[in-house]
């Protein structure tokens, strides 16, 4: 099963719903600000990914937000995991984990090739 995280009112979100309901994919919706996020959630992602600072979203306004301690360049993902649970809008949108792939941002050349 497809699932979809994100936040609802992200238009980058809502292109990559549209996309899936267009390409007639079945498919989950987790809000990430309704249903949360957990540590271990995202260091499941963290380990598919080549780099996991690619799940932070540094041009967010929530990470504008974030004190100049928390927005650190030396930020660990031990630090970032929790930091991205407490700051839900830090998760760079959407992910769509396929089950055997995770898609970082949204990209209709990578979601055609890999989900069609």
């Amino acid at each position: 099963m497809i699932v979809l995280y994100g936040i609802a009112t992200c238009s980058t979100v809502k292109k990559a719903r549209n996309w899936l309901t267009s390409n007639q994919l079945d498919y989950q919706y987790h809000d990430i600000r309704l249903a949360g996020l957990s540590v271990e959630l995202l260091d499941n992602f963290a380990t598919r990914v080549d780099d996991w600072q690619c799940l932070l979203n540094k041009k967010s306004a929530g990470w504008r937000k974030l004190s100049a301690e928390q927005q650190n360049l030396a930020l660990t993902i031990k630090k970032a995991l929790p930091l991205i649970v407490e700051h839900p809008t830090l998760l760079k949108r959407p992910i769509l984990d396929s089950g055997t792939h995770l898609f970082v941002g949204f990209d209709v050349a990578i979601y055609e090739r890999n989900l069609l």
